[in-house]
């Protein structure tokens, strides 16, 4: 492995951080899937190692760059619904419930971190970072019961508060069938509670629809009651290259990082916590 360039890895989770340990000592820049590391002391290790090899390091939070995200996003900071108290998450579906999937890393191997938790709370809990501009504080996490027979949680409540103050729940599930995939893209959003109304993804997370906005008084360009907006159809691949080519753009020096390295090692520490990996 050559010095210079840049490398994305998207393998098993346990192999994310000597992966980029290999290529950051090589002089590489990495993207890294999610989750950074499946231990709080590799995600240090790597954060460290980053600063000494001065090479850029961060983790592919692709929803970040869903347009629909970023408006909803943008209706919350100009307070369209007023002040936001409360927001909802859930990726609920089905998986691990054939022989062939319960084999995989993600549900044979709890040390994978690639339960429904490790798997699609994260991206509930950097969303709502993202959605919100704020960090979470503090989590508490409850496992639902078992019905697929997997060696990692089947599903999980977890609620959380910001540093603003805003409480949040994220609901994950691989053992929820909900009749098949339509039925199952009409669970994977969030809802945004304010005091003057709230702002639904309407299904799927990512990509997405629409926007519904309910607002008890008009706003700007919408009015009280239902408005449903609706932006250009974005495929999820293209959030995905938009995330890559923001991470080029920070290698060449044309911009600031998506998220500092302290704020990537935070986000890991949620996580672990959420999955008991940190107490």
């Amino acid at each position: 492995m050559g010095g210079g360039g840049s490398v994305f890895i998207a393998t098993n989770n346990r192999s994310h951080a000597p992966l980029a340990q290999k290529a950051m000592e090589a002089g590489k820049h990495c993207l890294v899937e999610k989750p950074i590391a499946t231990t709080l002391d590799d995600a240090r290790r790597l954060q460290q190692l980053a600063r000494q090899r001065q090479v850029s390091l961060a983790v592919d939070h692709m929803m970040t760059e869903n347009a629909y995200n970023q408006r909803a996003r943008e209706l919350v900071a100009a307070g369209a619904i007023g002040e936001v108290n409360d927001i909802s998450l859930h990726m609920e579906f089905c998986y691990g419930s054939t022989p062939n999937e319960a084999a995989t890393w993600r549900c044979a191997d709890p040390l994978e971190i690639g339960g429904p938790v490790g798997d699609v709370g994260s991206h509930c809990l950097y969303m709502a970072e993202f959605l919100l501009n704020g960090t979470v504080k503090s989590l508490s996490c409850v496992y639902t019961p078992r019905t697929l027979n997997i060696a990692v949680e089947n599903g999980a409540f977890v609620h959380f508060r910001l540093d603003t103050g805003v409480q949040g729940t994220a609901q994950v599930a691989f053992n929820r069938p909900r009749g098949g995939l339509g039925g199952t893209l009409t669970n994977l959003g969030y809802e945004i509670y304010g005091t003057k109304g709230s702002a639904i993804l309407v299904e799927p997370f990512e990509p997405a629809n629409a926007i519904r906005l309910c607002l008890e008084e008009a706003a700007g360009d919408y009015e009280k009651g239902v408005n449903m907006i609706q932006l250009r159809q974005q495929h999820r691949d293209e959030a995905h290259e938009l995330e890559l080519k923001s991470f080029v753009a920070t290698i060449r020096g044309e911009q600031a990082p998506d998220r500092p390295l302290s704020h990537e090692l935070l986000v890991q520490e949620t996580l672990l916590r959420a999955t008991g990996g940190v107490q």
